[in-house]
């Protein structure tokens, strides 16, 4: 198995603030199969859900601290989560630093 570095996409990076209360679900660019996350704060842990949706208008889903993935504080790490249209949400465990989104591909 060979890995193939990590791609950023030229759509850019999503700033989601760490916060109390699940973000609206923003648009992930369907420019590859990954995404990098890294979580900014020193304190919090963020928790994330990505859905796939069939068109931009779609709502997706809300993330909780339940069953969302948790991404801890000063971690950064990178998730496959397909091809095709995707919205993300977070949550924090406290309103301190930010959750970076960069969708790409590669490992």
């Amino acid at each position: 198995m060979s890995l193939v570095p990590f791609n950023p996409s030229r759509d850019g990076t999503i700033v989601i603030p760490n916060a109390l209360v699940a973000s609206a679900p923003a648009l992930i660019a369907d420019a590859g199969g990954q995404i990098a996350l890294y979580n900014s704060s020193l304190t919090a842990t963020a928790f994330i859900k990505v859905a796939t949706i069939q068109a931009d208008g779609d709502a997706g889903v809300n993330a909780d601290v339940t069953t969302s993935m948790p991404i801890p504080p000063g971690a950064q790490i990178r998730l496959t989560v397909g091809l095709g249209r995707k919205k993300i949400s977070a949550i924090a465990t406290a309103a301190d630093g930010n959750l970076y989104v960069t969708p790409g591909q590669g490992d």
